[in-house]
């Protein structure tokens, strides 16, 4: 976050993420942002949430990430707009996220939405 705040771009921060944790990178930038009341950081956190999802649809990477938000142990916010953002990808998407093995099995089990 203190390099983006220095100048650094958001996709600069993002080029030594791994696949695997992009979207827990763009949860977590949106909960610092939160935090620290920084809107511009928390709007590019959501954009960049949204792309990610939508590129990396067939990877367990999506379930686990909307996991994160929108289940059990899903954070409080007071800005639930990634959150909103998470639901509505949901919503759009349902068709291929269903197909995607882990949402699938996570939905089953009752551990994606609470």
């Amino acid at each position: 976050m203190l390099r983006y705040l220095n100048g650094s771009s958001y996709k600069d921060l993002k080029l030594n993420v791994s696949i695997a944790q992009i979207l827990d990178f763009d949860i977590g930038m949106f909960l610092l942002a939160h935090q620290y009341d920084i809107k511009c950081l928390r709007s590019r956190a959501i954009n960049h949430f949204h792309k990610d999802a939508e590129n990396l649809i067939c990877f367990d990477t999506v379930a686990r990430g909307i996991r994160r938000l929108l289940g059990p142990n899903a954070p409080r916010l007071a800005d639930s707009s990634l959150q909103d953002i998470a639901f509505q990808f949901c919503m759009e998407h349902v068709e291929d996220l269903l197909q995607n093995q882990t949402f699938h099995d996570l939905l089953r089990d009752g551990s994606l939405l609470n």
